[in-house]
């Protein structure tokens, strides 16, 4: 016989016993490690796997035959694709799959994972999770936050690469916790949070940001990072910029204190959402507050002062404002401008008239009267402003009595550098109880005269504004500053309110007529 009829007779036997053994007329191990070498037995294992009257976990077999022996993980889907029962061998494939997990060699390991992955995109949805999860435990199941990024990066190397992470989804939440606490993929890992709606992502970006930000010192926090925060929209993330706000603001370097502007801006703008006001409320006592507490006595920042005193006010209420009364710096810097880049007048006037008064006159006008007694100049002058604030008979008799009486020695100190006065000098205690005194009667004639009907209800309007927000003016000084400007802003508003209608609008008093046309 020659020789290639006897390698053709070889071949043909070879084929045959192949067949053979997917009728189950041989070991059918040895077909399955025979068919895990080429095209053809891939074939034949896919004729086995697909025929449902073989043995469900002999078929389950063979494929992890084809994975653990053959080193072929990338064939499992093309072998299994005819099986209509597809869903259920591949579950029956995943408990060799997690032993291929477990196992030491990192190749096997690969292998498993090459057809975890796989199998996501063929099993149905409800399907999914367990294989998810799976893979996760494994990739993640032995690190924590805590651990060495070195450790971090090391395992993660060998296991699943960051963009990897998204086709986890929810499972992969904690991990993903991980990598950004550690700054791995930061912004891939952020963006992967960000689109996930359970909560635990949410939690999970704040609290991996604030990890990574605290991992080595002068770590930059980026606007992304920022915008992060800010999308997650829960509390974390508010009490968060406040921390970041405290830490930066006082940093040297620029790109710490833009930081710390931007958060501190969104941490304001966020306080005034609604639903942020019912969780501040709600968690207020244990994590809220001691975070104000510090921004309310900040040795450095009057802006900061006033915002703690505002937050103070709003959610403690009457215990709140005895506090802020209490433990707001006795200092002269709030009116100077390193301390401060708001209008400390305008500061007080609105945390009187608006916060404390808003807690209502049973609550606060004890407050005011041991206050007017402090030894703290703060405390005093706030409580003559507050007091005036109230506007009530009994607010006008104290600040009479207040400036009538003989005053001591410290009711006479000036307390310019506090509230930086532009039209006078020399300001003590008891002449701002004075003013106060005379701001309410004329608050009370100009009510008198629009009741009379002698000026318009706007004049009214903004005179009572301006008057509010005079300090130290009396007499003539009070009455002119302040009807001058309020009669500037009539003028102003009804010119503006001419001209969105269409016709001309009127010039304001004293101004010079417009040139005719062409002039």
């Amino acid at each position: 016989m020659s020789k290639n009829l006897m390698r053709s007779v070889v071949v043909f036997l070879s084929a045959t016993a192949i067949v053979a053994g997917g009728c189950g007329k041989s070991d059918p191990e040895e077909n399955f490690r025979l068919w895990s070498n080429n095209e053809a037995g891939w074939k034949e294992m896919a004729d086995f796997v697909g025929d449902p009257g073989n043995d469900l976990k002999v078929r389950a077999r063979a494929l992890e035959i084809l994975v653990d022996e053959g080193g072929q993980p990338s064939q499992v889907q093309r072998v299994v694709q005819r099986a209509k029962d597809k869903t259920d061998v591949l579950l029956a494939l995943q408990p060799a799959l997690q032993k291929m997990l477990d196992n030491p060699n990192a190749k096997k390991q690969g292998h498993a994972k090459r057809v975890l992955f796989d199998m996501l995109g063929a099993l149905p949805d409800d399907k999914k999770a367990a294989t998810r999860a799976m893979i996760a435990k494994w990739a993640f199941g032995d690190l924590t936050v805590d651990d060495k990024p070195e450790r971090i990066t090391e395992k993660l190397s060998t296991r699943i690469r960051p963009e990897e992470i998204e086709a986890l989804e929810v499972e992969g939440i904690a991990g993903a916790e991980i990598m950004l606490s550690k700054g791995i993929s930061r912004d891939g890992v952020m963006q992967f949070l960000v689109t996930q709606t359970a909560p635990s992502a949410k939690l999970a970006l704040v609290n991996g940001l604030r990890r990574y930000h605290n991992l080595k010192a002068n770590v930059k926090v980026t606007e992304a990072d920022l915008a992060a925060i800010q999308r997650s929209a829960i509390p974390e993330g508010l009490l968060y910029y406040i921390e970041l706000y405290m830490k930066l603001s006082g940093g040297t370097h620029p790109d710490d204190k833009a930081a710390a502007s931007l958060a501190i801006v969104a941490a304001i703008e966020w306080t005034e959402k609604a639903d942020a006001k019912v969780e501040i409320r709600a968690r207020w006592e244990k994590d809220f507050r001691p975070m104000f507490v510090k921004l309310l006595e900040s040795k450095t920042n009057c802006d900061d002062r006033w915002w703690g005193a505002q937050m103070m006010v709003q959610y403690g209420g009457g215990d709140g404002f005895k506090f802020a009364l209490a433990h707001l710096p006795d200092d002269e810097q709030y009116g100077q401008q390193g301390c401060a880049q708001n209008d400390v007048k305008k500061q007080m006037t609105e945390w009187c008239g608006q916060d404390v008064k808003n807690l209502g006159t049973e609550i606060v006008r004890p407050v005011l009267d041991a206050a007017l007694k402090s030894t703290r100049t703060i405390e005093r002058l706030l409580a003559i402003r507050c007091t005036l604030a109230l506007g009530d008979d009994a607010a006008l008799a104290t600040l009479k009595a207040y400036a009538a009486t003989k005053p001591p020695e410290r009711d006479l100190k000036i307390i310019d550098p506090i509230i930086v006065p532009q039209d006078a000098q020399n300001v003590a205690m008891v002449d701002l109880a004075a003013a106060g005194a005379e701001i309410i009667d004329y608050l009370r004639a100009t009510d008198k005269l629009g009741a009379e009907g002698k000026i318009d209800a706007e004049t009214v309007k903004w005179r009572k504004h301006y008057a509010g927000y005079s300090f130290e003016r009396r007499g003539k000084a009070l009455v002119g500053w302040v009807e001058e400007r309020a009669a500037d802003k009539v003028a102003r508003d009804k010119a503006k309110k001419e001209a969105a209608g269409g016709g001309a609008a009127a010039p304001a008093p004293g101004a010079a007529p417009a040139p005719a046309p062409g002039k």
